[in-house]
């Protein structure tokens, strides 16, 4: 049974016995204890949600981490791999060179062969000639006397080039047998890396598919946390766009969401804030900083859906929460300048960073806004009117969720050039800025209307 029900049950009963004095004692006695049974069960209830919830933020933290390990470990794997096919190449390229210079060196060792052999068979034929000469001189001594030592002199001129010809022969044979015998060891020496690339290789590649196979795990496990807190955690591992924001959008989820301390989470991220989150005020700050982040999403080229989907979060939880909702402060990183969450109204507005709603439809308002620097207004209810004047000419403002409302917006010398009309025809997603650094982001859909105008203060308010 509702809390708020059981108090109203309570307080008819109490009302009942007191005047129709129909009750008798024994069952008020009765209905108080079945009453504080009742609450004892649902605080026994809350604290295993409670426990629940805070286990489901540390498999988170723990699943971001181990997410980011195998990103590492696969793209060093995938390095290594390149690294692998690249040597494997460069081995089977030696390894044709190599078998092609000796299939040449076995060539050319054939050839020189066939010339030594050529060489002793001149031998051969040079001293049958001479021997043949030397008879026939003997036969015919005074006759040939003269032919004999011309004839001898030239065979002795070609027997020595022969022979220096058999000798250089010899040696290149000798030169040709070593680097044959060279390049059949370095074949055999190539032979022997590539197959330990090859089963480097094979393993290499077994271990990628293993590490794709739990990533594919992890990725599993992303989709369950993006089904159970709205988030886009798988995009961003598809995309490979796991970035730091999105850490943030989790540790702000958590913080206004999750029964848990949000400081410890947000010292977690404290070398990324642009504040740190020592004082009591850190939920509110963190509605700054989602002002902050919407501006960035909604400006970017695509929109981070994570901080589209806490948007309406956030309101419901302002909503449920309406003793805070007119809460400010002062900046933690800044305590001069303050911070405002409340409720659209006609009362002018001095903070430097505004967070606006509405309380109910059909409201019709004017606002001025003399030093608000940026701010971020939300549709909660439909049907309404509202004019906003700022003073500051860089104001960046984020509106998202308008609902069938006319909003428009007045910069100081804005531009009148910078001046247009929103009014799309669905969900539309953009930015339109002036011409001192100020802008405007939006997301909304069909239904409203958005004007964005150039104002030149002629009432001097903002002087």
């Amino acid at each position: 049974m509702d809390l708020k029900l059981k108090a109203i049950y309570f307080t008819l009963l109490m009302m009942t016995a007191s005047l129709a004095g129909c009750v008798s004692q024994d069952n008020y006695d009765t209905a108080v204890e079945e009453h504080e049974d009742e609450k004892a069960e649902d605080a026994v209830l809350i604290e295993g949600l409670q426990d629940n919830l805070s286990m489901s933020e540390a498999n988170a933290n723990a699943l971001q981490a181990q997410l980011e390990s195998l990103n590492a470990t696969i793209g060093q794997s995938e390095a290594d791999l390149i690294a692998l096919q690249s040597q494997h190449a460069v081995a089977e390229a030696s390894l044709a060179a190599a078998e092609a210079n000796a299939t040449n060196l076995g060539q050319m060792v054939t050839l020189l062969e066939n010339q030594l052999a050529m060489a002793y068979s001149a031998m051969d034929v040079i001293n049958t000639t001479m021997t043949d000469m030397q008879q026939y001189h003997n036969e015919t001594m005074e006759e040939f006397t003269e032919q004999y030592n011309s004839t001898m002199a030239n065979l002795s001129a070609q027997i020595s080039a022969m022979s220096q010809s058999m000798s250089n022969l010899s040696a290149t044979l000798n030169s040709t047998y070593a680097a044959y015998n060279s390049a059949l060891s370095e074949i055999s020496s190539l032979q022997s890396q590539v197959s330990s690339l090859n089963s480097t290789l094979a393993a290499k590649n077994e271990y990628i598919e293993n590490l794709e196979l739990v990533n594919n795990f992890v990725s599993s496990l992303a989709d369950d946390f993006d089904h159970r807190f709205g988030t886009d955690l798988v995009n961003a591992i598809d995309t490979q766009t796991f970035e730091v924001k999105h850490q943030i959008y989790l540790t702000i989820h958590a913080c206004w969401f999750l029964p848990i301390t949000c400081s410890d989470l947000w010292s977690l991220l404290e070398d990324d804030l642009p504040f740190n989150m020592d004082s009591s005020n850190d939920e509110k700050e963190s509605i700054r900083y989602l002002s902050r982040e919407m501006w960035n999403a909604t400006t970017a080229a695509q929109s981070d859906s994570d901080l589209n989907d806490f948007a309406p979060q956030l309101v419901q939880e302002v909503e449920s929460d309406f003793g805070t909702w007119f809460e400010g402060g002062y900046y933690t990183e800044d305590s001069t300048k303050c911070w405002r969450v409340t409720y659209v109204s006609g009362a002018n507005e001095g903070c430097e960073s505004v967070f606006l709603a509405w309380d109910s439809s059909y409201e019709t308002d004017s606002q001025i806004f003399e030093e608000a620097e940026e701010g971020f207004l939300i549709g909660t209810t439909a049907y309404n009117t509202y004019d906003a004047y700022f003073c500051q000419s860089d104001v960046e403002l984020t509106i998202s969720r308008l609902l069938y409302t006319e909003v428009t917006i007045h910069i100081y010398n804005f531009g009148t050039t910078n001046e247009t009309i929103i009014e799309p025809n669905s969900n539309t997603i953009g930015a339109v800025y002036g011409d001192n650094g100020g802008g405007v982001a939006y997301s909304f859909g069909s239904g409203s209307s958005l004007d964005i105008k150039n104002w030149d203060d002629p009432n001097g308010v903002c002087a």
